[in-house]
């Protein structure tokens, strides 16, 4: 599930700088230049230097999973043919858990020259929606990018931003169904939460539904500690 998440934000990626290329290519041809060869997206012919992309990453706060979506993504980049180092420069962001550094992180990229932004969790995702307008975002890492106003609607997310949901819509009201068959005497239900997540409100609905006795509680997990 995981590689195919990050297969599909590479490919986009890919698509999006591809398409650059393509357009670049197509400039340098009307410049008469009518030399038989067909190279790669560059037209890598003698003489021409490949042209270095550059990705802005931000990323919410460093934690396992986080960290292997931006790790994945840029494996992917890489068996696409867009290696850091060689065409490819990616300037990377942790807000560390941090909402002032989160927007500050988000209006440094709306005003650098970066051609694609990853937005690694929901928090950096919605900063970076509403400061970058001019170029591609994409985000990963997003549990309702509907619900956190990142997208109009999953089938036409509009705008300059697209992404994957790391949930399914249908799985909550799945688990509740199960639970409500196969454990007919339970009549109360809890939900531990963080305060941040996004499907708090969902999740309580379609439980109140099944239970109308519903116990809600919500905690913040502490800060990492940093070396000094």
């Amino acid at each position: 599930m995981k590689k195919k998440l990050w297969l599909s934000l590479a490919l986009a990626a890919t698509m999006v700088v591809g398409a650059a290329c393509g357009a670049t290519g197509d400039k340098a041809g009307e410049g008469g230049s009518s030399s038989g060869g067909s190279g790669g997206a560059e037209g890598t012919g003698a003489g021409q230097e490949q042209k270095t992309y550059t990705i802005s990453i931000s990323q919410y706060l460093s934690h396992p999973s986080l960290d292997a979506t931006r790790d994945g993504f840029l494996a992917a980049l890489k068996d696409g043919g867009f290696v850091e180092g060689e065409n490819l420069k990616i300037d990377e962001n942790n807000a560390q858990d941090d909402s002032t550094n989160n927007l500050s992180i988000a209006q440094k990229i709306a005003g650098s020259k970066s051609d694609l932004v990853l937005a690694i969790a929901t928090p950096s995702a919605q900063a970076v929606v509403q400061k970058v307008k001019d170029r591609p975002v994409l985000f990963a890492a997003v549990t309702d990018p509907v619900d956190a106003k990142i997208i109009g609607s999953m089938d036409k997310p509009g705008g300059n931003v697209t992404g994957a949901a790391d949930t399914n819509p249908e799985a909550t009201v799945r688990l509740m169904d199960f639970v409500a068959e196969h454990f007919p005497n339970v009549k109360k239900s809890a939900l531990l939460s963080t305060r941040a997540n996004r499907t708090r409100s969902s999740c309580r609905k379609t439980r109140r539904k099944r239970w109308p006795s519903t116990v809600s509680s919500w905690w913040r997990p502490p800060l990492p500690i940093r070396p000094k």
